[in-house]
């Protein structure tokens, strides 16, 4: 069998290419150019083979350089990220607190650990979770308690607390506190 019969072959077999190509030279380079384009992640060499004129063997590409160093632009920015989340400066004071009804409409913080400096926390009591008007803390939050308000109506209040500096809220979900009638 000749050569570019050969070829043909391989060719109508290889990814799935159907054509009869003994016609003439041109048909068969033409698919050969189609099966390069196919075969893009592929180098196609053509070599002497034992008592025969040429083979066609196929070689599958190794990684570029232009994949080496995306994968090592991706590393970087992962160790970028993971770095940045570890040194990060700051954070917020640790306290161990929750909010109660002391009874007459008076809503208090009682601290069990910790505290915060007056004006860096804040607070929020709201007749609907999650909605929030703060107001700055004029005094220091520590032990035992703070008096938040002594005013307030009967019902059920959501009360959170956030550290200013940092925007951290302390309760999550929001503290219930029933005043009773």
């Amino acid at each position: 069998m000749q050569f570019y019969q050969r070829r043909c072959l391989l060719l109508t077999h290889f990814r799935g290419l159907r054509e009869s190509l003994e016609k003439t030279n041109q048909d068969m380079e033409d698919s050969f150019i189609r099966l390069k384009v196919a075969l893009r992640g592929y180098k196609i060499v053509e070599k002497k083979l034992k008592g025969e004129k040429m083979g066609l063997k196929i070689r599958e590409r190794g990684q570029g350089a232009t994949e080496y160093l995306l994968m090592l632009a991706a590393v970087l920015v992962i160790v970028a990220v993971a770095i940045y989340y570890v040194t990060r400066a700051g954070g917020y004071p640790a306290i161990s607190m929750n909010a109660a009804s002391q009874g007459n409409g008076t809503i208090l913080i009682t601290v069990q650990a910790g505290s915060i400096a007056a004006g860096q926390w804040a607070y929020s009591i709201s007749a609907t979770q999650g909605s929030y008007t703060w107001v700055t803390a004029i005094e220091t939050l520590s032990a035992p308690s703070v008096t938040l308000d002594n005013a307030r109506a009967a019902g059920t209040w959501y009360v959170n607390v956030k550290h200013i500096g940092t925007g951290h809220i302390y309760f999550n979900p929001d503290q219930v506190v029933t005043l009773p009638a």
